[in-house]
């Protein structure tokens, strides 16, 4: 069965592990990348490399954009020489990219005026799952231009959950994900600062919170990097990525006349250590401020 044209946007740390496994797959693939550098590796697995979005977009059947926030989305996809202007009727456009809810509604208004489809289909998953074909893909758009999708999802992700048919309910979905994420690895911070202040072996606490009620992943995975004080920079969720998401939160929050108290906390926070250093590093260092609620020299 032949492979259906594809076309990405976005060669990052999640991007290009993703585009490699649709190559794998053989699915032909078309690509840009803001720095055309980085888009190397892939032409050598076979991809071909365009310069501008439109180009990307005008031969492919279904178009996939992974960027970082929603700035960078709007400039690859609106303009002369964004990808909406080049995509062909009954071509679908898929936003895996971590994006407010205002702007996916925003993207389908414009796709019905192009006849175009509109695909909302974040993911939940670090890069070494995107390279592994291992991400947890939220989607929302209708079920025909899923169904038109499936292969793909099945070569990027190990499970796909559709929460309906409006694109925005998918980027909710992922935003709202990512805030309760945060909200864990916070909690869970101030408890090892906290135990360690109080003389309580950080490790055995660790150990005793994910051998019983806290037995996950997650919980295993930061606790281990915050005890281990391994806070990376590289392929990092990083503080500045993680105040975007909760702001998205926020954002969302604010037009819907709720409150969200455990957000604002996260935002301030983030800001906290954004201001002291913590920019690039992984959210995992949320422990080193948390310790500061306890001493004033960092753990």
């Amino acid at each position: 069965m032949k492979k259906p044209k594809v076309g990405f946007i976005g060669l990052g740390g999640m991007g290009t592990g993703m585009c490699k496994k649709l190559l794998e797959a053989g699915h032909p693939v078309t690509v840009f990348n803001r720095t055309s550098s980085k888009a190397e590796s892939i032409r050598q697995l076979g991809a071909e490399i365009k310069d501008t979005p439109r180009q990307v977009a005008e031969n492919v059947e279904i178009l996939i954009t992974m960027v970082s926030d929603d700035k960078a989305l709007k400039d690859v996809v609106f303009g002369d020489d964004g990808a909406l202007k080049g995509l062909q009727p009954e071509s679908i456009h898929i936003s895996m990219s971590t994006i407010s809810e205002s702007l996916a509604e925003t993207l389908s208004n414009e796709h019905l005026k192009t006849k175009t489809h509109h695909i909302g289909a974040p993911v939940f998953g670090r890069p070494p799952a995107a390279a592994a074909g291992k991400l947890y893909i939220i989607a929302g758009g209708t079920e025909a231009a899923i169904e038109r999708c499936r292969d793909i999802f099945t070569n990027l992700g190990q499970k796909l959950v559709v929460v309906g048919t409006e694109p925005k309910n998918a980027h909710l979905t992922k935003i709202l994900g990512n805030f309760m994420l945060f909200s864990a690895i916070e909690t869970m911070a101030e408890a090892i600062a906290h135990a360690k202040t109080s003389g309580l072996d950080e490790r055995i606490f660790l150990e005793a919170m994910t051998s019983t009620i806290f037995n996950s992943p997650l919980y295993s995975n930061y606790g281990t990097m915050m005890v281990d004080k391994n806070f990376p920079t590289s392929g990092a969720v990083s503080f500045q990525l993680a105040l975007k998401d909760v702001s998205l939160v926020l954002q969302s929050s604010a037009t819907q006349n709720t409150t969200l108290p455990v957000a604002e906390f996260l935002r301030g926070r983030l800001k906290h250590g954004i201001e002291t250093g913590y920019e690039n590093y992984d959210v995992s260092a949320l422990v080193e401020l948390a310790a500061g609620l306890h001493k004033t020299e960092r753990v």
